[in-house]
């Protein structure tokens, strides 16, 4: 059975403590060096592996230390946060109090931290959640584009262009698009995760979160047909093959809108879907 964790969980709720301490700060009515950085960061690996395979469940095995997926740098309602993605399953949140400072190394910046409250998801011990070293990777202009954790210097994260959230993201890079059967009939799954078929309209997710996937491991990736009715909350499989996209049938019990039990996948797909030439995102 797979266990939905919580997708797309950067916006956390920020403490009380922690929005009294940025919202009166004077750096925000400043120009800020902060702003270069603001942002979703994902980890390197991860989205490569992700692009290379259009599997999120192959990625999933790409992560960084304490199963760091993504994390963002973000303005909300005047106050700025940084946000932690482990393994699409929890993560935490916390205020930044102050601009970020130049270090005495090339391109490295520090970011003081609110540590006020607590949490229960964060994973790191309380030091060193209060601070972070960015190090520039690269950068177009004043456009930077990786960064790593000084303190992780083997993992470095990519600035992603889209506006998407998390999962909206992921479906971006592995099914979003047009495409066609067989018998020339059209089939799109939006930017949006809408689906468009002929016979049928529907809501979905690309599931990311392995975390509490039961044994054995599904043999394919998961689409998840969201439904008002939890009763009738559906999954699909689908893969990659020859460049065309394989919808599976998924064998499943007790499915809810929390928690889907597609254990195993058909070998036989049902439907083979071919994209159109002009790679459309689907809207």
């Amino acid at each position: 059975m797979i266990a939905i964790g919580i997708s797309a969980f950067l916006f956390l709720a920020m403490p009380s403590s922690a929005v009294s301490m940025t919202e009166t700060n004077s750096f925000l009515d400043k120009p800020r060096r902060i702003d270069r950085f603001k942002g979703t960061w994902i980890f390197k690996d991860y989205l490569q592996e992700l692009r290379s395979t259009k599997s999120p469940l192959k990625a999933f095995e790409h992560q960084g230390q304490d199963g760091t997926i993504s994390f963002q740098i973000l303005n909300s309602r005047g106050s700025y946060l940084w946000s932690i993605n482990t393994r699409f399953h929890e993560g935490w949140t916390r205020g930044i109090i102050e601009d970020i400072k130049p270090t005495s190394h090339a391109n490295v910046y520090e970011v003081i931290l609110d540590t006020t409250s607590s949490n229960p998801y964060a994973l790191l011990p309380r030091e060193e959640i209060g601070r972070r070293f960015l190090e520039i990777i690269r950068q177009n202009g004043n456009d930077v584009r990786e960064i790593k954790w000084r303190e992780r210097p083997s993992e470095v994260f990519v600035k992603a262009d889209s506006p998407l959230k998390v999962d909206g993201w992921v479906n971006a890079a592995v099914i979003a698009g047009k495409y066609s059967d067989h018998e020339g009939r059209k089939y799109i799954f939006t930017s949006s995760s809408e689906a468009k078929w002929p016979e049928r309209s529907f809501r979905y997710e690309v599931l990311t979160d392995f975390t509490e996937v039961d044994e054995p491991v599904p043999k394919c990736d998961i689409i998840l047909i969201k439904s008002a009715k939890a009763k009738e909350s559906e999954s699909i499989g689908f893969r990659w093959e020859d460049g065309k996209l394989q919808l599976l049938k998924a064998a499943s019990s007790a499915a809810t809108a929390t928690s889907n039990a597609a254990d195993t996948c058909s070998d036989v797909p049902f439907l083979i879907l071919t994209p159109e030439k002009s790679g459309a995102s689907g809207d």
